[in-house]
């Protein structure tokens, strides 16, 4: 599973979740943002399959994310 790969010292607060369309905008932004090997994606395609998308949250803030179609 996802959690036993992201094995790291974390605080309490970091967990694994499903996404939701509040998240849209993070992911995007993650994925658009400085790592130009990944796969560009609008908001528009993140929304249609955020059902396939999970993120790394500590807190309420998205810290990383991926898409498992």
């Amino acid at each position: 599973s996802l959690s036993s790969i992201f094995c790291m010292k974390t605080s309490p607060e970091v967990k694994i979740v499903a996404a939701t369309t509040a998240d849209v905008n993070d992911i995007v932004q993650l994925v658009n943002g400085d790592s130009a090997h990944l796969v560009p994606r609008t908001q528009e395609e993140v929304a249609k399959d955020i059902h396939e998308w999970r993120v790394i949250k500590d807190g309420d803030k998205v810290i990383a994310c991926g898409c498992f179609d």
